[in-house]
């Protein structure tokens, strides 16, 4: 009898979701009044609120209730990284949960019905973000988790299993009115050094024809020579003549270079030459940033 006495209690108790030690007073944190400095004059167009973002939410809530369209959130991650400004050592999941729970809570009574929200993350939070969420907009409002590469690849240093992609939480005010969302990827390119100060010293050669010079270098001879500049230490170990612009020998370079004669070998088959910069003595090869370009509803 007793036993049984027992399994019904528990049963009544027992309950799937996320709880931890300071949830009750998170909640509460949300209702308070907030007390700015001074009244926050809001506008129609753009707002900026120099504060404690806990306490410009709670400023915000009345003004902005059920009124935003899109919400991002870029929270602390948790990594226990003391060179960031801003706290990300929290003592424990609890803590950080504590942390983040009011701010999504606020966030989510700001949403229209048909409003979206983003959260950045990594593995840190993800599964307690995510449980989170949960709760605060319900598993049926939840949209997506988007896996986003934060770097190409890991350093050839790197010794264990890298880290190189992180995740954003995409969850809809009511999944029954949110927009359709679809995601358009672009394609550009930017200047990537060959150069890393931090790695040893090492040789590379560069085959004919595959460097592309600044326009400031003129047709004719490059003697080899010491062509270290502050911190990048730079040596050009062999004469090049320079040809419409590109290199038209083959020519060695000692230097802290950031890629293998492999790695640099098939990335220039991949992206393209690598560029010579006239004032840093730097080598930058065109690299490919494929990212969201925007969501359409």
């Amino acid at each position: 009898m007793e036993i049984l006495e027992w399994f019904l209690e528990e049963s009544k108790m027992a309950s799937y979701g996320l709880q931890w030690q300071g949830k009750e007073k998170c909640k509460a944190q949300t209702l308070h009044p907030a007390s700015p400095p001074k009244k926050i004059k809001f506008q129609k167009t753009n707002l900026l609120i120099n504060a404690d973002n806990l306490e410009a939410l709670q400023a915000m809530k009345e003004e902005y209730n059920s009124k935003i369209d899109v919400i991002y959130i870029d929270p602390p991650y948790n990594t226990k990284n003391y060179k960031f400004i801003y706290k990300d050592t929290f003592a424990s999941h609890c803590s950080w949960l504590n942390f983040i729970y009011p701010r999504v809570l606020l966030a989510c009574g700001m949403l229209k019905e048909d409003g979206v929200i983003f959260i950045s993350i990594d593995d840190n939070e993800v599964a307690q973000l995510k449980l989170l969420c949960d709760e605060i907009f319900g598993e049926k409002n939840f949209i997506s988790q988007f896996v986003w590469q934060k770097k190409k690849s890991a350093s050839f240093l790197h010794k264990k299993i890298a880290k190189i992609s992180e995740y954003i939480l995409c969850y809809a005010k009511n999944q029954d009115k949110a927009p359709m969302l679809s995601v358009e990827q672009s394609s550009k390119f930017k200047p990537y050094p060959l150069n890393f100060k931090n790695n040893p010293l090492s040789e590379l050669c560069f085959a004919a024809g595959s460097i592309c010079f600044s326009p400031k270098f003129e047709a004719g001879i490059i003697q080899a020579s010491d062509m270290s500049h502050k911190n990048v230490a730079l040596h050009l170990l062999d004469n090049v003549e320079i040809k419409n612009g590109v290199n038209a020998n083959a020519f060695r370079m000692s230097g802290h270079w950031r890629y293998s004669q492999n790695s640099l070998d098939r990335l220039r088959e991949e992206y393209n030459t690598p560029r010579k910069q006239h004032k840093k003595n730097q080598f930058l090869i065109p690299k490919e940033l494929r990212y969201i370009d925007y969501f359409k509803g």
